[in-house]
């Protein structure tokens, strides 16, 4: 499990560049989710 906290213009292409490569179609199959975040507390 790997979490990325992007801004909403980046998250669309990281999204496609993880899975293109680790996606269904790769040995790895898996999935790319997306979640809004709107409040974090401890990445001061």
């Amino acid at each position: 499990m790997l979490f990325i906290v992007a801004d909403k213009e980046s998250k669309l292409n990281i999204m496609k560049a993880i899975g293109k490569r680790y996606g269904m179609h790769s040995q790895a199959k898996g999935i790319v989710l997306s979640l809004p975040i709107d409040t974090v507390i401890g990445l001061e």
